[in-house]
Formats: C-alpha cells, structure tokens, sequence
C-alpha cells in the first residue's frame, strides 16, 4: 500500500497494517504526499498516546518507526474502538478524525513539541564542536605545563608522569589556600589542569565518548554549561570535603555530562521506544556504577569530586529539561534556577569557610605568608636602596678624603663634583623617604615591621646629618 493522501488516523494505522511485519518510517515517505511529513508524525503521536501504535527501534538514516499495537488491530476491526481510544488522549484530538497539524500541536510545552523535539535531537546529526573545543582546550592547557616545565628546568618525566605541584599551580590547580588569598577563579580553571599524562588521557577519551551523544541531545550552549557547572560543583564539593588537597582535573565535569545524559533519558523517556532506553541506559548505568567502585576504592581519586559533579549534572537535566520543554511559569522557574546555580555553589563555599574550623589553619598560614610577602617587599622597597647609598656614601667619603687631602685648597671643580654627588645622594634619600611614610601606614598593625620602617628613618636622618656636615665641610 503506498502512502495515504491524506493524513487521517484511520489511513494511518491501515497503512501500518499494511507495512507489518515491518514498521512505518514516517522519514521514507515519498514526495508524492499531499500533507506536510509534520502532519503524519502529528497523527502517529496520536495514535501512540491513544495506544494504537507503538514506536519500534531507532534505525540510523532511517529515523523513528512505528507499528500496530493489538489494540490497534482491533480499532481497524472495529471504528467504535478506534474513535473511543482517540477520545481517551485527554483533549489532544477530538472524536471525528483531524486532518492537518494544528498550530497549538508545535507551541513550546505541548506534549507533540516535547516528543517531536526529543525525536529530532536523535536524529539530527551534528558536529560536535563544543567536544572538540574541550578537547583542545584541556590538552592544550597541559601542553602549556610541558612548556612551563622546560623553562623552569623541571623534569619533563616527572611533569608528565605525575605531575609537578609549582607548575600544576601556574597553569590553574587549586587548593584551599587559594580561595583564602582569594583567587575564586581556580575553582574553574582547575577543571582544566591534569596530573600526569595518564589522567588527561583518561579524562580525555571518556570526554571524546560521552561528548557528542550529549552535546547531540543537549544542544551545544546547555551541553557547553552543564560541563563547566558540573566541573565547579564538582570542584566545590572536593575543596569543602578535604581542603588540605590540592585538586585538578575534569572528573567532575565528566561526572556531570554522564549523569545529564542519564537524566535526559530518563526524563524524555515517555517519547522514546523502549527498545532505545534500553540500549542507551544499560551501558550508562553500568559505566557508571564501575565509576563509583572506581572512585571509592582508589585513595588518590576525589570520590566527592565525581559525586558532586555527578548530582550537579543530574540537577541541571532537571533544570534544562524543564527550561526547554515546560510551558511559561515552570520555564521561568527553571532560568531562576540555572541562574541561581553557580551564585549558590560559590555562595556555599564561602559560608562554610567562615564556620569550618579547618579553614582557620589556611588563614594563619595565610597571614604568615602576607607578612614575609610584607617582609620582602620591604627590603626591596627600602632596606636595599638604604644600603645602596651606604655603599655610595662609604666610597664617596674616601674619595673626599683623597681629594682634599692632595689638594687642601679645594679645586672649585673638585668641590662641585662633590656637591652633585651629595645631590644625587639626597635624591635617593628623597625616594627611601617616600616610601617610608607608605609603608608606616602598610604595616601600623605589625610591630616587628613597624620597627624595620623606624630603623630606616632613623638610618635615614642620619645619613642626612652626615651630608649637611659634608656641605658644610665643603663650605670652608
């Protein structure tokens, strides 16, 4: 039988029978048609929520297909059974037969919108360009180490191997300390960072496999955010559980992607054939539950890293399914929530710094390494340029000495030299006094460098009586 003019249910489930034992592919239909194809996936989805048909497995280049129930068998039998079970679909389609798609039937968060999106995202292959950019960005971020270890004359081996903790700082790591001298940034950056070969290579193929299929499903802008939230929950969970540790690496944001492709399964489940929930959640749930033995029994993987991206990534399926699929005030729920997301992980993390005792240890350590920054700063700023004009002084003054002592007359040149030396010098002094007075308002809360400042003034004044006496010396 070809393909019915027109695209009624009755015409539709007696072209199913025909087909059987093959199923209807609605892609294979033929120019000749009179209707839109988007009127016979309107009608199919009818039939399907009013039980009449039943979707079949998904068949690449093929798309969707469809076949008779029993009791769609039974409708052809019987017209009663066919108009009672389309009267059973809760308004969605009226007694009598409706030929044409309605507008309401492709307004966003109608079921038909719902189910023919899902549909769609499976069959509209896409490049991936979201997971290649990843890609490159992650192994391009190691590659930066490599370099980094080259010039600073670390051991390529060991950068390699298991990474080297000064450059996996430079390149973006993080670690408690961090966040208390305030560099939040890390949070993100160390989603890029990876101890050793082994662990982006790793993290690398597990984001080459599952990246096209969810950025497929996602969409490249939701599937791009659930990786960098997931990656900052992930990161979150890991700093607030051990903060001691130093952390890096995109587990989380894998953890993440994994639990979002599960999520939007289970989620759309009622638009897609059993047969392909199967196929696509069996090897999820048995990936991921050898990830949780994986996490738990091995003592150098952050467990609460994958957990908490994990749960993140299944919170944004929720959060996204409900954004792209909910009619208008569960949609604006949604943004509300995906909007609030980040401000409350980050919000978190600086509550429970305020009232985890553990971070106390991070900020003793923390105004220890301020005050030796203090400390060294200070003698670049004012001990070493004190004892640049000692040295000048000291072999000036013999210099002086010489003069005047071949020479008690005083050349007027002689005795000029000498004054714009002792210009120069006060010049210098001018600067250290300067910064002086800065740095007694910088360090006013710390008596050990309050004492320091007040050395060099004192060392500062008396340099300067020893100039007037050399002006006065001259002056004779």
């Amino acid at each position: 039988m070809s393909a019915p003019t027109v695209f009624d249910p009755e015409s539709v489930l007696q072209w199913c029978a025909a087909r059987s034992p093959s199923p209807l592919y609605p892609s294979e239909v033929g120019p000749e048609r009179t209707e839109p194809r988007e009127t016979l996936d309107r009608v199919l989805n009818d039939l399907r929520l009013a039980g009449l048909v039943e979707m079949t497995d998904w068949v690449r280049e093929r798309g969707q297909g469809y076949r008779l129930t029993l009791l769609g068998r039974e409708a052809l039998d019987n017209p009663r059974i066919l108009h009672r079970a389309l009267r059973t679909m809760a308004g969605r389609m009226a007694t009598g037969p409706r030929h044409g798609l309605q507008a309401e039937d492709l307004a966003d968060g109608t079921t038909y919108a719902h189910h023919e999106a899902v549909r769609q995202a499976l069959l509209q292959i896409r490049s991936p360009l979201v997971t290649r950019g990843l890609l490159i960005l992650n192994i391009g971020v190691f590659l930066v180490g490599m370099l980094l270890a080259v010039q600073e004359q670390v051991p390529l081996n060991r950068y390699v191997g298991r990474g080297d903790p000064s450059i996996l700082r430079k390149i973006g790591a993080l670690n408690g300390l961090d966040l208390i001298s305030g560099n939040w940034w890390r949070l993100v950056t160390c989603c890029f960072v990876h101890i050793g070969l082994l662990h982006l290579a790793v993290n690398m193929y597990a984001l080459y496999v599952l990246g096209p299929l969810s950025e497929q499903v996602w969409g490249r802008g939701r599937f791009l955010l659930i990786y960098a939230l997931s990656g900052l929950g992930g990161a979150v969970t890991a700093i607030l559980w051990k903060p001691f540790s130093g952390l890096a690496g995109a587990s989380g944001a894998l953890w993440g992607i994994q639990l979002a492709l599960i999520g939007w399964v289970y989620l759309n489940r009622s638009a897609l054939p059993p047969g392909l929930i199967q196929n696509l959640m069996q090897p999820l749930i048995q990936v991921l539950l050898l990830n949780v033995l994986i996490s738990l029994a091995v003592p150098t993987i952050s467990a609460s890293a994958h957990f908490g991206g994990g749960a993140i990534g299944f919170l944004l399926a929720v959060l996204l399914n409900a954004q792209q699929f909910s009619r208008s005030r569960q949609r604006k729920m949604a943004w509300g929530g995906l909007l609030a997301l980040p401000l409350l992980l980050v919000g978190t993390t600086w509550q429970v710094m305020q009232i985890d005792p553990r971070w106390d240890e991070f900020r003793q350590v923390e105004r220890g390494l301020e005050r030796i920054r203090r400390l060294h700063a200070l003698g670049e700023e004012i001990v070493l340029p004190l004892e640049e004009v000692r040295m000048q002084l000291r072999k000036q003054d013999a210099q002086w000495l010489r003069w005047f002592a071949s020479d008690p007359a005083k050349d007027p040149a002689t005795v000029e030299t000498a004054r714009q030396q002792i210009a120069s010098v006060r010049q210098q002094l001018a600067a250290v006094g300067l910064k002086l007075r800065e740095w007694n308002q910088r360090v006013a809360d710390d008596e050990g460098l309050l004492s320091i400042v007040a050395a060099g003034e004192i060392y500062l004044q008396a340099t300067e009586a020893f100039l007037k006496q050399a002006d006065e010396q001259l002056a004779l």
